[in-house]
């Protein structure tokens, strides 16, 4: 009996003493022996914070422009673009979980135009996972298509007007004693590309290097490309002198209307010869460094179409020397557009000089045609010549002395005369007429709006 109670109270009296044991235990103490302490499985509620397996962002954020996509914790992933004009971004980001360490957390990137760069951000949490995510950044291409500065490698023969970024119509003077001289081209932007071209005679040669005859004419085309691709086109008008010639008068239609101290836009129904025209100052513009004769198929006053004639008369005349004007002429049968000087109040003796004459059914036929009075009549003496690109631009060139007339394109002599030059002072007339006697009416294949483009006219004084 005693034997048989002693063994139950040994046992009784062993698991009391394990129970005290237990009780006894700290928190710190369970956990060393692997027990979980709290019935609710909440280590925070002993003030413990549990390792977190987060490693995700909360947030980017840039100093310009917009994520794409908007940012999402779950998408690794992203582009930004920003403006050429932006060379340094700031990424910024943070973490999800407190105890996650993000790296980069802030950075600046430098971008060159038109460069793009990925910036990784990585976040590690406190259980050492990890996520990676990237920003692709984009600077935009630079859109710099100016020149730096324009030079000739003469001194004795500058730019007119002085080189501003933003002109892009030039023109150089050689003395007759100078054959040659080069044009030099510097870019703006050291992204942007540069070619430079010489055209003399409708021939292109890739060199900024002029050579030319007394009297010739070429010009120097620069073209400047950005990064980006647009483009910007500087023109520099050369012409060699036959002798001591200057420049006394011009018109670069750099504005945005007609100079009415130098031009008159007519108002005229009769444009003789039986044309079909009506004159209307409307018909005559200026924008992008151009002056435009518009032809138009339309009715007004009687006429069945309209068109543009502008003349120095009472503002400009001259006697003996050079002029010259680059012109486009239109394509179309019926069209006649002309280029030429006329006596003030059309006295007798009769004169007139046509520099530039075309009649739109022999498209590449270009005529210079001297009209004066002989006896009771009136004549006239003329050349002509055939050219390539009639509807391009071409060079027109007039030399007047007191012997002769010389008609030149593009540099190159097709007429020349000694009779009956005129000895009194002449005014400049550029009109596009449409139908008559001579250049017949249009056909149904004729376009309408055309237009007669000019680029310049210079008059230079022989001295």
């Amino acid at each position: 009996m005693i034997k048989k109670y002693a063994g139950s109270a040994i046992r009784i009296f062993v698991l009391a003493i394990f129970a005290f044991a237990l009780c006894s235990f700290s928190v710190t103490d369970a956990r060393a022996f692997g027990i979980n302490a709290n019935p609710d499985h909440s280590e925070t509620a002993y003030g413990v914070e549990a390792a977190s397996g987060d490693a995700g962002l909360k947030a980017i954020t840039v100093s310009s422009g917009t994520l794409s996509p908007a940012f999402d914790p779950d998408v690794l992933n992203y582009t930004l673009s920003v403006k050429e004009s932006v060379s340094k971004v700031t990424v910024k980001a943070s973490a999800a979980d407190i105890k996650a360490s993000v790296s980069p957390a802030k950075k600046t990137y430098t971008l060159k135009s038109g460069q793009t760069i990925t910036a990784c951000i990585t976040v590690k949490a406190p259980s050492g996972t990890a996520k990676v995510y990237r920003v692709a950044i984009t600077r935009a291409k630079s859109t710099n298509a100016n020149l730096k500065s324009l030079k000739t490698s003469s001194s004795a023969c500058p730019l007119k007007p002085s080189f501003k970024p933003g002109i892009t119509n030039y023109s150089i003077v050689l003395p007759a004693n100078k054959g040659s001289l080069t044009v030099s081209a510097i870019r703006a932007d050291k992204l942007s590309k540069v070619s430079v071209q010489t055209v003399k005679g409708g021939a292109a040669q890739n060199t900024g290097k002029v050579v030319l005859d007394k009297g010739q004419s070429a010009a120097v085309i620069v073209t400047v490309t950005a990064q980006a691709g647009n483009k910007k086109v500087y023109t520099i008008h050369v012409n060699r002198l036959f002798g001591k010639w200057d420049l006394i008068w011009n018109d670069e239609f750099d504005g945005t209307g007609v100079d009415t101290s130098k031009w008159t836009a007519l108002e005229e129904k009769d444009g003789g010869f039986k044309s079909l025209q009506y004159y209307r100052p409307e018909n005559v513009t200026v924008s992008g460094g151009k002056l435009t004769i518009t032809a138009r198929k339309e009715k007004y006053k009687g006429k069945s179409y309209t068109s543009g004639f502008v003349e120095t008369s009472g503002k400009f005349n001259y006697k003996y020397g050079k002029i010259e004007a680059r012109i486009k002429i239109p394509a179309g049968y019926g069209f006649f557009p002309a280029f030429w000087l006329w006596q003030e109040n059309h006295k007798k003796p009769y004169q007139e000089i046509d520099i530039m004459e075309n009649i739109g059914r022999y498209k590449t036929t270009i005529y210079s045609c001297h009209h004066y009075t002989a006896g009771k009549r009136i004549t006239h003496d003329y050349g002509k010549i055939k050219i390539k690109n009639a509807n391009a631009f071409h060079t027109y060139t007039l030399v007047w002395t007191e012997k002769e007339l010389k008609s030149y394109v593009d540099g190159k002599l097709y007429f020349k005369t000694k009779k009956k030059i005129p000895k009194e002072s002449m005014y400049i007339i550029l009109n596009l007429a449409v139908g008559g006697v001579w250049p017949h009416s249009p056909k149904k294949s004729t376009k309408f709006p055309s237009s007669f483009i000019i680029d310049y006219v210079r008059v230079y004084k022989y001295i």
